[in-house]
Formats: structure tokens, C-alpha cells, sequence
């Protein structure tokens, strides 16, 4: 796992437009601080999407991931992610 800040250096928005569990929500946050790393690092290694889905792994959970559609502004730290579903992961089941 990529070691980064639990402290952003800039203010962000994040929104998510689904009703979701705590464990999603702290997934997805813990996601974007990574991204937000990597962009105060390097601004060009981060790109922004639209409408597109990522994964992140469960916090509480092993066995799990939770998808989000999102929507990034990275430039701007504008971050908006809808849940789609909560899955099995199945690279840590044996």
C-alpha cells in the first residue's frame, strides 16, 4: 500500500450522492487522500475523469471492495462518487 499523508495541503470537496455505509465512505476518503499525494507530489500524475468507475478496498473489511462511479476535478479537488454496489474481493478469499 502507498504511503501517503492523513492530512490534505488544500481545502477539497467531496461529495457522495448515494446513501452508503460509514466503511464505503471511509474507503472512498481513504482513496482520495492517495490521489491527492500523488497530485501534491506530481500534478501531471493524476488525471481527471468523468463518470468513471474505481474500486476501493474495504477499511473494515477484507473481503470486500466498494465500487464508486466518479466524477473528478482534480485540479480544482472536486471529487464526487456515487456507489454502485459493495462486491467480494475475491484476491483476498482463498
Amino acid at each position: 500500500m502507498a504511503k501517503f499523508s492523513l492530512t490534505s495541503p488544500r481545502a477539497i470537496d467531496v461529495d457522495v450522492t448515494t446513501a452508503t455505509s460509514l466503511d464505503a465512505i471511509k474507503s472512498l476518503v481513504r482513496g482520495i487522500e492517495e490521489m491527492e499525494y500523488k497530485y501534491f507530489k506530481d500534478t501531471s500524475s493524476v488525471a481527471d475523469v468523468t463518470a468513471t468507475n474505481r474500486v476501493f478496498p474495504s477499511v473494515g473489511n477484507p473481503y470486500s471492495v466498494h465500487v464508486f462511479t466518479m466524477t473528478i476535478d482534480i485540479s480544482a479537488g472536486q471529487y464526487t462518487g456515487v456507489l454502485v454496489e459493495t462486491v467480494p474481493n475475491n484476491e483476498n478469499i482463498s
